[in-house]
């Protein structure tokens, strides 16, 4: 009987070994890692990973919408993010069409259009009754020139000079292009996922969310948790070996 008690002892002390290696492993490294944070500027350094910038929620995967702009340039949704060609692109309501004219691009959602230059930057964000017609907006075109048309419930419009500062009605026929959706390349995908990702995440919140499982939500806690654990029990196991060494001795 105590042979058998003692062989599974051991038996048992060899398995929580094995298991809680790696965990130990990463725990001691991202440990040491975090103790010289300063002399390693860990915080000046930046993990650019996907898999990384998944477990902190950014969805890489593919667009929610896509508006072809023109030659290899796009406007994409994320969720609650926007990419328009290179630049992340803040907007207050959900777009529901865009469109490149001669002077930039134009975002618009039913009562404001966000009119930016060819550098992405934001040049004004006109609204419906002040700086635009008063209306319901339901999609956006241009007429032969480039120049912008806004086609509402009740009717068009469309911009007097490339600057947006007045407009005048006019018909359908006037439209040469409407905004269409599409899908990204892959040269658009690799560039939105880069823009999306930036700068990327400072190496000491990744190491220090390694180090506690929070990377990992839930489950990382409940592997942090098990792994405690199993550091208990192969100390228990390992002082119950050496107590009969001891008593043998």
């Amino acid at each position: 009987m105590n042979f058998k008690r003692k062989k599974w002892i051991r038996s048992l002390h060899t398995i929580l070994g094995i298991i809680v290696l790696v965990p130990l492993l990463l725990f001691t490294i991202t440990g040491v890692l975090l103790n010289h944070k300063h002399e390693l500027r860990l915080n000046d350094r930046f993990v650019k990973s996907e898999w990384i910038m998944k477990q902190y929620g950014l969805d890489l995967t593919a667009p929610s919408v896509v508006w072809e702009l023109g030659a290899d340039e796009f406007f994409a949704q994320y969720s609650g993010q926007y990419i328009l060609n290179s630049s992340n692109v803040e907007l207050d309501k959900a777009p529901l069409s865009a469109i490149k004219i001669s002077s930039g691009f134009c975002i618009a959602s039913e009562d404001k259009i966000h009119f930016f230059d060819h550098r992405a930057t934001l040049i004004e964000a006109l609204e419906t009754g002040l700086s635009l017609p008063k209306g319901e907006i339901v999609a956006l075109g241009t007429d032969a020139n480039g120049k912008l048309v806004i086609r509402y419930q009740d009717g068009f419009h469309i911009a007097d000079s490339p600057d947006l500062i007045s407009f005048s009605p006019t018909t359908e026929s006037a439209v040469h292009h409407w905004a269409k959706q599409g899908k990204l390349t892959a040269s658009q995908l690799k560039q939105a996922k880069k823009t999306l990702i930036a700068e990327g995440q400072p190496l000491e919140r990744v190491l220090l969310d390694l180090h506690s499982g929070n990377i990992f939500s839930l489950a990382g806690k409940i592997l942090v948790d098990l792994f405690a654990i199993g550091i208990l029990g192969l100390s228990i196991s390992g002082l119950l070996i050496a107590k009969r060494k001891w008593k043998k001795a």
